[in-house]
């Protein structure tokens, strides 16, 4: 079978676990006896790949010799089969990019590919700005991003045409760098394979697989789950201990796949005025940048349009209702984010007096809340599943990987969501599936690592916390690599540069 495997195309020392992933399966699937061909990032696509927005040559360079160094690992050296392949550029007939908003770029396509989704998806995990102002300086910035995503989609395309594989592989299928392979894979009809990573119980990468589809796929999601719950070759109580673990883990703040959101917040502690007399409804903002570019109709059927929407919709329609009290509880990972979407949530607090707004910062345990709430209303956060576990009824306002689970109840207009809240005795959706999903998320039966396995490590610098990885490629090589990932990770966030500037007119409607 012929294999063509495409590495992530961004500063490597930022994920070695996602490069390590596709090389180890590239190497192991060439032991097979398959034809497989890897391509990978060799500071040929216009020194663009989306993450390093800046153009350092001392970014771009260190993660060269990251990429390089890995490669050079005895097992890659001595592996026959395996063709390695550096992307390049290719001659463009000039592509004009027209476009005055968000959802015009959201609609931009080129040779079929969803370019605009795949550059906003690169721009939004830089920048968090999902609104933003579409001036001189945006299309600057922008218009080189789009062009990276021509130029991934134009070597994709040559290299498919060359090679005819039986089957492509890639990781996550959003970025400038691996929309363009899903996209291809899909009009051409060739087998697609989307990894991802995914964790263990001690918190260390495997690998998983989401087929022809994405990570945030609820379908592919649910299947999975269940998938996953009945193939197990453990025990139904040793299952659902290790479903129970992830909640548990957590709740007290231990390594549990995620990042550590609750550890300084203080257990039991609610706000000052709490007032068990009322109902109390808790609301769970999210990260609403890790979902505005996964595709066109990922929102459909679900009741807004944004979580600052909603939430201004929400605490419109209570706020005539004195025995009903709103909490907002914002999401941590939005500390120290300055944009709209989440500033302007504080002014919701000023002209609702049954709403109170809970800053990312603050010490008011979540959990807690969850405990003494009657109600959890989710933008598609973990904590929907969480709450559920704890047998609160869940309200999901906004579309998730575990949308079709059955673990919260899904209204699909501004109507059905106020109805849900003002249902009396409204019960909670059964702990099973969350305890399913929980064993989805936590457990080891998932692919290790063969040869380059990441282990996964901590470290704080230049007043940064870092994540690096201890990769197992010869001692010397080894260190070399967690240098290479030090270094690369104070050059990359050193010369940061985007556009900030956002539009307020989204607010105004």
């Amino acid at each position: 079978m012929k294999y063509l495997i495409f590495a992530p195309a961004y500063c490597s020392f930022l994920s070695p676990a996602a490069v390590t992933q596709v090389i180890d399966d590239a190497v192991q699937f060439a032991e097979q006896g398959h034809e497989v061909t890897l391509a990978y990032c060799d500071n040929s696509i216009s020194r663009y790949c989306g993450v390093n927005t800046a153009q350092s040559k001392g970014a771009c360079k260190t993660c060269r010799l990251y990429m390089h160094s890995l490669l050079k690992a005895k097992p890659v050296r001595h592996c026959k089969g395996l063709n390695l392949i550096k992307y390049t550029d290719h001659e463009l007939s000039t592509v004009e990019f027209s476009y005055n908003s968000v959802n015009d770029i959201k609609n931009i396509y080129y040779k079929g590919v969803a370019v605009g989704l795949a550059a906003y998806s690169s721009f939004l995990s830089i920048s968090r700005n999902l609104y933003p102002k579409i001036d001189s300086h945006f299309r600057n910035y922008f218009d080189k991003l789009l062009q990276s995503a021509c130029n991934y989609t134009d070597f994709t395309l040559d290299l498919v045409e060359r090679i005819k594989p039986d089957i492509v592989c890639g990781l996550n299928s959003r970025a400038v760098y691996s929309r363009p392979v899903r996209d291809i894979t899909r009009i051409k009809g060739i087998p697609y394979e989307c990894w991802e990573g995914a964790y263990d119980r001690r918190s260390q990468y495997r690998k998983t697989s989401f087929g022809d589809s994405t990570p945030h796929d609820p379908e592919t999601n649910r299947r999975l789950v269940e998938e996953k719950w009945s193939n197990s070759a453990l025990p139904e109580e040793e299952r659902a201990k290790i479903g129970e673990e992830f909640y548990y883990k957590r709740r007290n703040s231990i390594p549990a796949g995620d990042k550590l959101y609750v550890k300084n917040q203080l257990s039991g502690k609610l706000p000052d005025d709490f007032d068990t007399s009322k109902h109390n409804i808790l609301i769970l903002n999210s990260s609403e940048d890790e979902y505005a570019s996964i595709s066109e109709d990922f929102s459909i059927g679900f009741p807004f349009q944004s979580q600052y929407i909603g939430i201004r919709y929400i605490s419109d329609a209570l706020s005539g209702m004195p025995d009903y009290h709103l909490y907002l509880r914002i999401h941590p990972n939005l500390k120290g984010i300055s944009y709209l979407y989440h500033t302007k949530l504080y002014e919701l607090e000023k002209d609702h007096p049954n709403l109170t707004v809970i800053p990312p910062e603050s010490p008011i345990s979540t959990y807690s809340m969850i405990d003494v709430c009657e109600k959890i209303l989710v933008f598609g956060s973990m904590t929907g599943p969480e709450a559920t576990y704890w047998g609160k009824p869940v309200i999901l306002m906004y579309n998730s990987l575990y949308a079709k689970l059955d673990m919260t109840y899904n209204p699909h207009t501004p109507k059905e969501v106020i109805d849900l809240i003002t249902t009396e005795d409204l019960p909670a959706k059964s702990r099973v599936q969350a305890i399913k999903f929980g064993y989805f998320m936590l457990n080891d039966e998932n692919k290790g690592y063969k040869y380059l396995n990441p282990e996964r490590s901590h470290m704080d610098l230049f007043g940064r916390s870092f994540d690096y990885h201890i990769v197992d490629a010869g001692a010397i090589r080894s260190k070399w690599l967690i240098f290479l990932q030090t270094i690369g990770k104070y050059l990359y966030y050193k010369h940061l540069d985007f556009p900030n500037e956002e539009d307020p007119a989204f607010y105004e409607k």
